[in-house]
């Protein structure tokens, strides 16, 4: 008897690319497309276009409130808050991986699968792994996916090299998608961040930019605007130190004043035991470097080797053991702020 899998479609190479890789590999297989924004009705007219020329059932769920709800107005919050949040791991959170995870028991199916570049590994704790290709690697946007999900988890495309072996999957079955320029940014943001923000949010976002002795040095007509460690746009070539949304502050001084050794998280998780004495790799954003740090599991605790540039509170730290996802979570605190470094 088939196996059966329920695929995320949303219309693109990467998708598709898993559909028609599952399908040869033998297994029943189903899409499915999250309506998320308005402008996803047409790509869920696409997906079961798709769908068609395949020859695979294909449905749509319809949670644009939801979205609204559970994606965009935190993300609009904590950058209110004066944070840095990530919308897309929210949204693989609170989204995509809950409903699709959801669906596929409601479906009774054996197995779910996305067209992220990552590999679901075959150890025992099937562990998030890594992309063969780490360009493309999209590890860090999973590090969320419990072990329950894990265990249903297929990711097709995780041994791919690059991007043309997708388009050759797809034209070996009549599909081109050359022409289609992949999606960069946030998928609900057609402006910049701040005045987005700005707009949802309606309110005044107005801001003094000071020194650290708390000397004026000029006004700003939106905070959200501003980023840990910007340079531009910033007096006496100073860098962004802070963003101090209650009191309406963008605090600015040397570059040096960014470096950081610590780190807290909150809202965290754990897929493997954590060895204190041990060091691990830790990413604090998807294209980020990767640095040497170790973690205090019991203060939920990251202590880097050397001191790192720019940490921002809201930001997502995934914690790696080589390849391998162990772990992460929401930056929440910066304890130590290091005026001197070597």
């Amino acid at each position: 008897m088939k196996k059966s899998v329920l695929v995320a479609m949303s219309s693109g190479a990467d998708s598709t690319a898993s559909v028609l890789l599952l399908k040869k590999q033998g297994f029943e297989v189903v899409g499915v497309t999250f309506i998320m924004l308005e402008k996803d009705f047409k790509t869920a007219e696409k997906a079961k276009n798709l769908a068609d020329k395949i020859g695979i059932e294909h449905y749509s769920i319809e949670i644009i409130d939801t979205f609204k709800n559970d994606v965009i107005a935190p993300f609009v919050e904590s950058y209110v808050c004066g944070k840095t949040p990530n919308p897309c791991l929210i949204c693989n959170r609170m989204i995509k991986y809950k409903y699709l995870s959801a669906e596929r028991e409601k479906l009774n199916f054996d197995y779910m699968a996305t067209g992220h570049y990552a590999i679901v590994s075959d150890n025992q704790k099937r562990l998030i792994k890594k992309s063969v290709n780490e360009r493309r690697d999209q590890s860090y946007f999973l590090y969320r996916v419990d072990s329950e999900m894990r265990e249903h988890l297929i990711l097709p495309l995780g041994y791919f090299n690059n991007k043309e072996e997708i388009y050759t999957v797809a034209r070996e079955s009549g599909l081109e998608f050359n022409n289609i320029a992949e999606s960069r940014g946030i998928c609900f943001i057609n402006s910049s961040y701040s005045d987005y923000i700005k707009n949802v949010a309606k309110q005044d976002l107005s801001c003094d930019i000071v020194d650290l002795q708390g000397n004026l040095l000029g006004r700003a007509e939106n905070y959200t605007s501003f980023t840990i460690g910007q340079k531009k746009d910033i007096p006496n070539k100073y860098s962004v130190l802070a963003v101090d949304a209650c009191n309406k502050k963008i605090i600015v001084g040397d570059d040096v004043g960014l470096y950081k050794k610590t780190i807290k998280i909150s809202d965290s998780i754990y897929h493997s035991v954590i060895d204190e004495n041990k060091i691990y790799k830790v990413k604090m954003f998807n294209w980020g470097y990767s640095l040497d740090a170790k973690v205090v599991i019991d203060k939920d605790m990251i202590v880097f080797e050397k001191p790192v540039r720019a940490p921002a509170i809201g930001q997502e730290a995934v914690i790696y053991d080589g390849d391998y996802v162990v772990g992460g979570g929401v930056i929440s605190e910066i304890p130590d702020f290091i005026i001197n470094t070597v």
